[in-house]
């Protein structure tokens, strides 16, 4: 697997979830640790409920958790969206990204998946009115 991200990178990937963000009320978040001595799952969730995740209308926010020296990534979804899609779809989006990290690194796997994600959650959260964002777009990165 190829983890790397350079910061031209993490323009293109908050450029590719404000892209996917045009199209859902529901929020994307990408957060890269360089490492984490965390179990991922829990890093995931505290970093959620840091960054206020949880404070999004109808509970619709993912964040993508990305730890780069450990080659590790999750994807943990809010309650609202992951009521709708179920744990098939986390699990398919987590292999489709896998699968595209061996294939072309970690910059387009991100970005592959924050398409599919944002196109789930434009299904299920659409926009009814012009939406505020929650989130800021950038990726949050500790290096």
């Amino acid at each position: 697997m190829k983890f790397r991200l350079s910061k031209n990178d993490a323009e293109t990937i908050k450029m590719a979830v404000s892209a996917a963000e045009a199209k859902t009320s529901a929020e994307i978040k990408v957060i890269v640790h360089r490492y984490s001595w965390d179990d991922i799952r829990d890093a995931a969730r505290r970093l959620f409920y840091r960054h206020g995740l949880q404070n999004t209308p109808d509970r619709s926010a993912v964040l993508i958790f990305v730890v780069l020296t450990n080659q590790q990534f999750l994807i943990f979804g809010d309650k609202g969206i992951s009521q709708l899609v179920g744990d098939g779809f986390w699990t398919s989006i987590r292999d489709e990204i896998g699968a595209e990290i061996a294939a072309n690194g970690l910059p387009k796997a991100i970005i592959q998946g924050v398409h599919r994600i944002g196109d789930s959650l434009a299904k299920h959260f659409p926009i009814e009115q012009k939406p505020r964002n929650y989130l800021d777009d950038q990726v949050l990165r500790d290096d």
